[in-house]
């Protein structure tokens, strides 16, 4: 009773009485008391942010994510009777919705060691490589990279090893993801995933599993995606250090374009529903012999608009290639000619191919530019995409 005539008759929280809690909605907390010394403050907000983290979900892999969503109330650590104190909450609406998170993971990570049997089957001794995993056509980015780990994580528990790098030469096991966003029967938001072995180019397994997509992490809009039906006589690929098309701004790629027959080729860069033709140019081979490769490069990664795509289309003449094959080289295409070719407006029966990536941040980018070298980049890029003739 002391105490609390205490705080009433002083409403600043001194580390003396109950700690202060907002004055509307419910909350979980957690408070740390120290000695006042130096160091204290720095040691004390440690203190409490652990503890409310212990106390709601201990040693659980997702607790990185509530820990998030912790706020120091008041504002700051406080300090009297020779004590410095620090109170953490987390609204308990959030703190419910991480446990539906929580939840749903484990039952995730559970379907995943399924997975595995399914793919690799029980006998597998090969070292496995997780070469890519997509979304609307597109590689890398948060979400992808969230998944890989998960796999990995799924994978080495297995027994199996997991390679880091793309292997050149070791016999292994290829595995890829597609990520598919939908809606359930009641209409809430999933994320469906299916997984393919591949042992030396031919699919030894396959396997799939579902996802509330609240439980993964967010993605920025990914765009229109065009009307493409990949191909198995070509493809695209990217060849970079960590084998990930997740790339930080300024990464330098190269972009291969790879073929099972003789065919002729032409080479798009498709953003924000615009398009240009990048192959044929001056100095590229127009064509690609059967087992043969042709690289583009080195291209310095940064964001032309939301989910930047190349797109090959082939044949084995350019006349096959319709009314694509009047383009001249290097052209930037008009709005009606890239709305063709988004909805997929060329000659049946000819080779399709598409990939694209996604932009991340954070340590693993190293030093970011800053926002006036990010803005003269594109200030750049803009001119020189200004500069293209546009095709007739």
């Amino acid at each position: 009773m002391l105490l609390a005539l205490i705080f009433l008759l002083n409403p600043t929280w001194n580390c003396v009485g109950i700690a202060p809690l907002p004055k509307s909605g419910t909350y979980k907390h957690a408070v740390a008391y120290l000695k006042a010394e130096p160091g204290a403050h720095e040691k004390v907000t440690q203190q409490a942010k652990d503890k409310l983290a212990h106390n709601l979900c201990g040693n659980s892999k997702s607790c990185e994510a509530l820990r998030s969503e912790f706020e120091l109330f008041p504002n700051s650590v406080q300090q009297g009777n020779q004590q410095v104190c620090a109170q953490f909450i987390i609204d308990e609406a959030a703190y419910l919705r991480w446990q539906k998170q929580a939840r749903s993971l484990t039952t995730f990570e559970q379907k995943l060691e399924k997975n595995v049997g399914t793919l690799l089957g029980k006998k597998t001794k090969a070292p496995v490589y997780i070469t890519k995993i997509t979304q609307k056509n597109i590689e890398g980015g948060v979400r992808a990279l969230w998944l890989r780990g998960r796999m990995e994580e799924a994978l080495v528990k297995a027994g199996v090893e997991v390679l880091s790098k793309p292997p050149k030469t070791q016999r292994h096991i290829s595995i890829e993801g597609t990520i598919t966003p939908r809606r359930d029967k009641r209409g809430v938001p999933i994320l469906e995933i299916q997984w393919r072995s591949l042992n030396k180019d031919k699919v030894s397994g396959i396997a799939k599993v579902i996802i509330p997509e609240e439980a993964a992490p967010a993605e920025a809009p990914l765009g229109n995606a065009p009307q493409v039906t990949q191909s198995k006589q070509i493809s695209l690929s990217f060849e970079h250090a960590d084998g990930d098309a997740s790339f930080c701004e300024g990464k330098q790629i190269d972009l291969w374009l790879n073929s099972k027959r003789d065919l002729h080729v032409m080479l798009f860069n498709l953003y924000d529903g615009q398009a240009h033709l990048i192959l044929p140019f001056e100095g590229y081979p127009e064509r690609i012999n059967a087992g043969g490769r042709l690289k583009v490069g080195p291209l310095e990664a940064f964001p032309l608009g939301q989910g930047e795509r190349f797109l090959l289309l082939a044949a084995p003449k350019r006349a096959d290639l319709g009314w694509l094959a009047a383009l001249p080289n290097g052209c930037k295409l008009t709005p009606q000619q890239s709305a063709r070719l988004h909805r997929g407006d060329y000659p049946k029966g000819i080779e399709q191919a598409v990939l694209g990536y996604r932009f991340i941040q954070g340590p693993r980018c190293g030093d970011a530019l800053t926002d006036a070298a990010r803005a003269q980049k594109r200030q750049a890029l803009q001119r020189a995409l200004d500069d293209l003739p546009l095709c007739p």
